[in-house]
């Protein structure tokens, strides 16, 4: 098996900040645009008219990241990665979707609870896990909506940052 190296993480874990979720998923999306345009992957998202969220920005971006990778594994050629949100209360509900071929009954049963084989045997089967807990850190959850032949949704709630209500980003 090939050794990844981990990204750094900041200093102090615990560390909150207010979080541009448009802007952060962007960030990621930059990692990854060899693989989408390789496989032809369209990428929608709808994430400008959202509050800022109360997160770790590294945490936050990591997971992201995770949810991202799977997508991509899970894709064929001009697939379709879908990511929303919309402010329920004082959380913003996250939806990542993709139309890929889902996830395995099989893998299902045990989803967040511990290494899980990636898609094809790639990856070292603690993405999900390592999101749920870095989303977990940031005072929110990572939930599965569902998974089927038709793509998988997964949900992130995140706590709005105090007084973000009406703070919306730059340029939305």
């Amino acid at each position: 098996m090939k050794m990844r190296r981990l990204p750094t993480p900041p200093a102090d874990l615990d560390q909150m900040q207010e979080v541009e979720l448009g802007l952060t998923f962007e960030t990621v999306l930059q990692k990854h645009l060899s693989a989408f345009k390789k496989k032809r992957i369209r990428v929608e998202s709808h994430l400008g008219k959202l509050p800022y969220v109360r997160a770790n920005k590294w945490l936050l971006a990591q997971a992201l990241n995770h949810l991202t990778k799977n997508a991509i594994d899970a894709l064929d050629h001009k697939g379709r990665i879908s990511v929303s949100g919309e402010l329920k209360e004082n959380q913003v509900h996250l939806t990542f979707a993709d139309n890929g071929t889902g996830i395995p009954p099989r893998v299902l049963r045990v989803l967040f609870k511990r290494r899980v084989p990636g898609h094809k045997g790639q990856g070292s089967g603690f993405g999900l896990l390592l999101s749920k807990m870095y989303v977990n850190a940031c005072n929110g959850d990572l939930t599965l909506d569902h998974s089927d032949e038709t793509g998988t949704t997964f949900v992130i709630n995140l706590p709005i940052a105090m007084g973000s209500q009406m703070k919306i980003p730059r340029g939305s």
